[in-house]
């Protein structure tokens, strides 16, 4: 580097930074902290099918090129030593500032369901740059962990033809809002997505349900979708038998 070009950087510096000599515009080193008390626990059917990006099934919220053309907002997850990796990130097409969490995840397969516990263990800060760098994003790693996505499907059966469990359906949750027959469904206070197929079956009819659960951060940590979904259950039973 010339001379002409250090003292140059050196005024910027000097000028950014201020008289009582603190560093809030120059980026900070690599920091990590180690994380404790926080624990997410799903209990899942014990069939979930497995779908692209998705960890046993769950699919976390991800996003990329946020922004403007100076600022873009990412978020990534992906699989990583058994576990996941996190990482919110806030840059300018080159040099950014972010978060980055590892998660440990520990699976126990039963019959009657699966339980998906995941435990952060780290957080890594960083800011990349000389000068000027991008704030470190704020991001809460419980919440985001709590409220994965999850796509279910199931069947039941009807005693009652095809065209009166599709009445009933449009009679109880109102008119189907998609040609795909998708209607919504809110029990306690919690939304269900859900998509109906219908066939003939026997003396009655075949209902294929596939469903979107859209889980929200639980007090004790525990999001028992099991519970969700035999809920769901019976109440579209009422629904096609009504």
């Amino acid at each position: 580097m010339n001379l002409r070009l250090l003292t140059i950087l050196s005024f910027i510096l000097l000028n950014l930074t201020g008289c009582s000599g603190g560093n809030v515009l120059i980026p900070a080193q690599n920091d990590v902290k180690e994380i404790k008390n926080i624990q997410i626990t799903y209990i899942l059917p014990p069939q979930v099918e497995e779908q692209p990006c998705t960890f046993n099934g769950l699919k976390f919220q991800t996003y990329n090129n946020r922004g403007t053309e100076t600022k873009i907002e990412r978020l990534y997850v992906y699989s990583a030593n058994n576990g996941l990796k996190v990482e919110r990130r806030t840059d300018n097409g080159v040099a950014g500032s972010g978060v980055i969490y590892t998660i440990d995840a520990n699976v126990i397969s039963k019959s009657d369901n699966k339980i998906v516990t995941l435990t952060p263990k780290t957080q890594e800060t960083y800011q990349q740059g000389l000068i000027l760098p991008f704030p470190i994003p704020n991001f809460d790693i419980e919440t985001y962990l709590s409220t994965a996505k999850l796509n279910y499907k199931f069947e039941l059966n009807s005693d009652y033809q095809v065209a009166s469990v599709k009445a009933n359906f449009d009679r109880i949750l109102g008119k189907s809002f998609d040609s795909r027959d998708i209607y919504k469904l809110v029990i306690e206070d919690e939304e269900f997505e859900i998509e109906t197929d219908i066939y003939p079956y026997r003396n009655g009819s075949k209902i294929v349900i596939t469903t979107t659960i859209y889980n929200k951060k639980s007090k004790n940590g525990v999001i028992n979708v099991v519970t969700k979904i035999e809920k769901l259950k019976r109440q579209i039973e009422k629904i096609i038998n009504s």
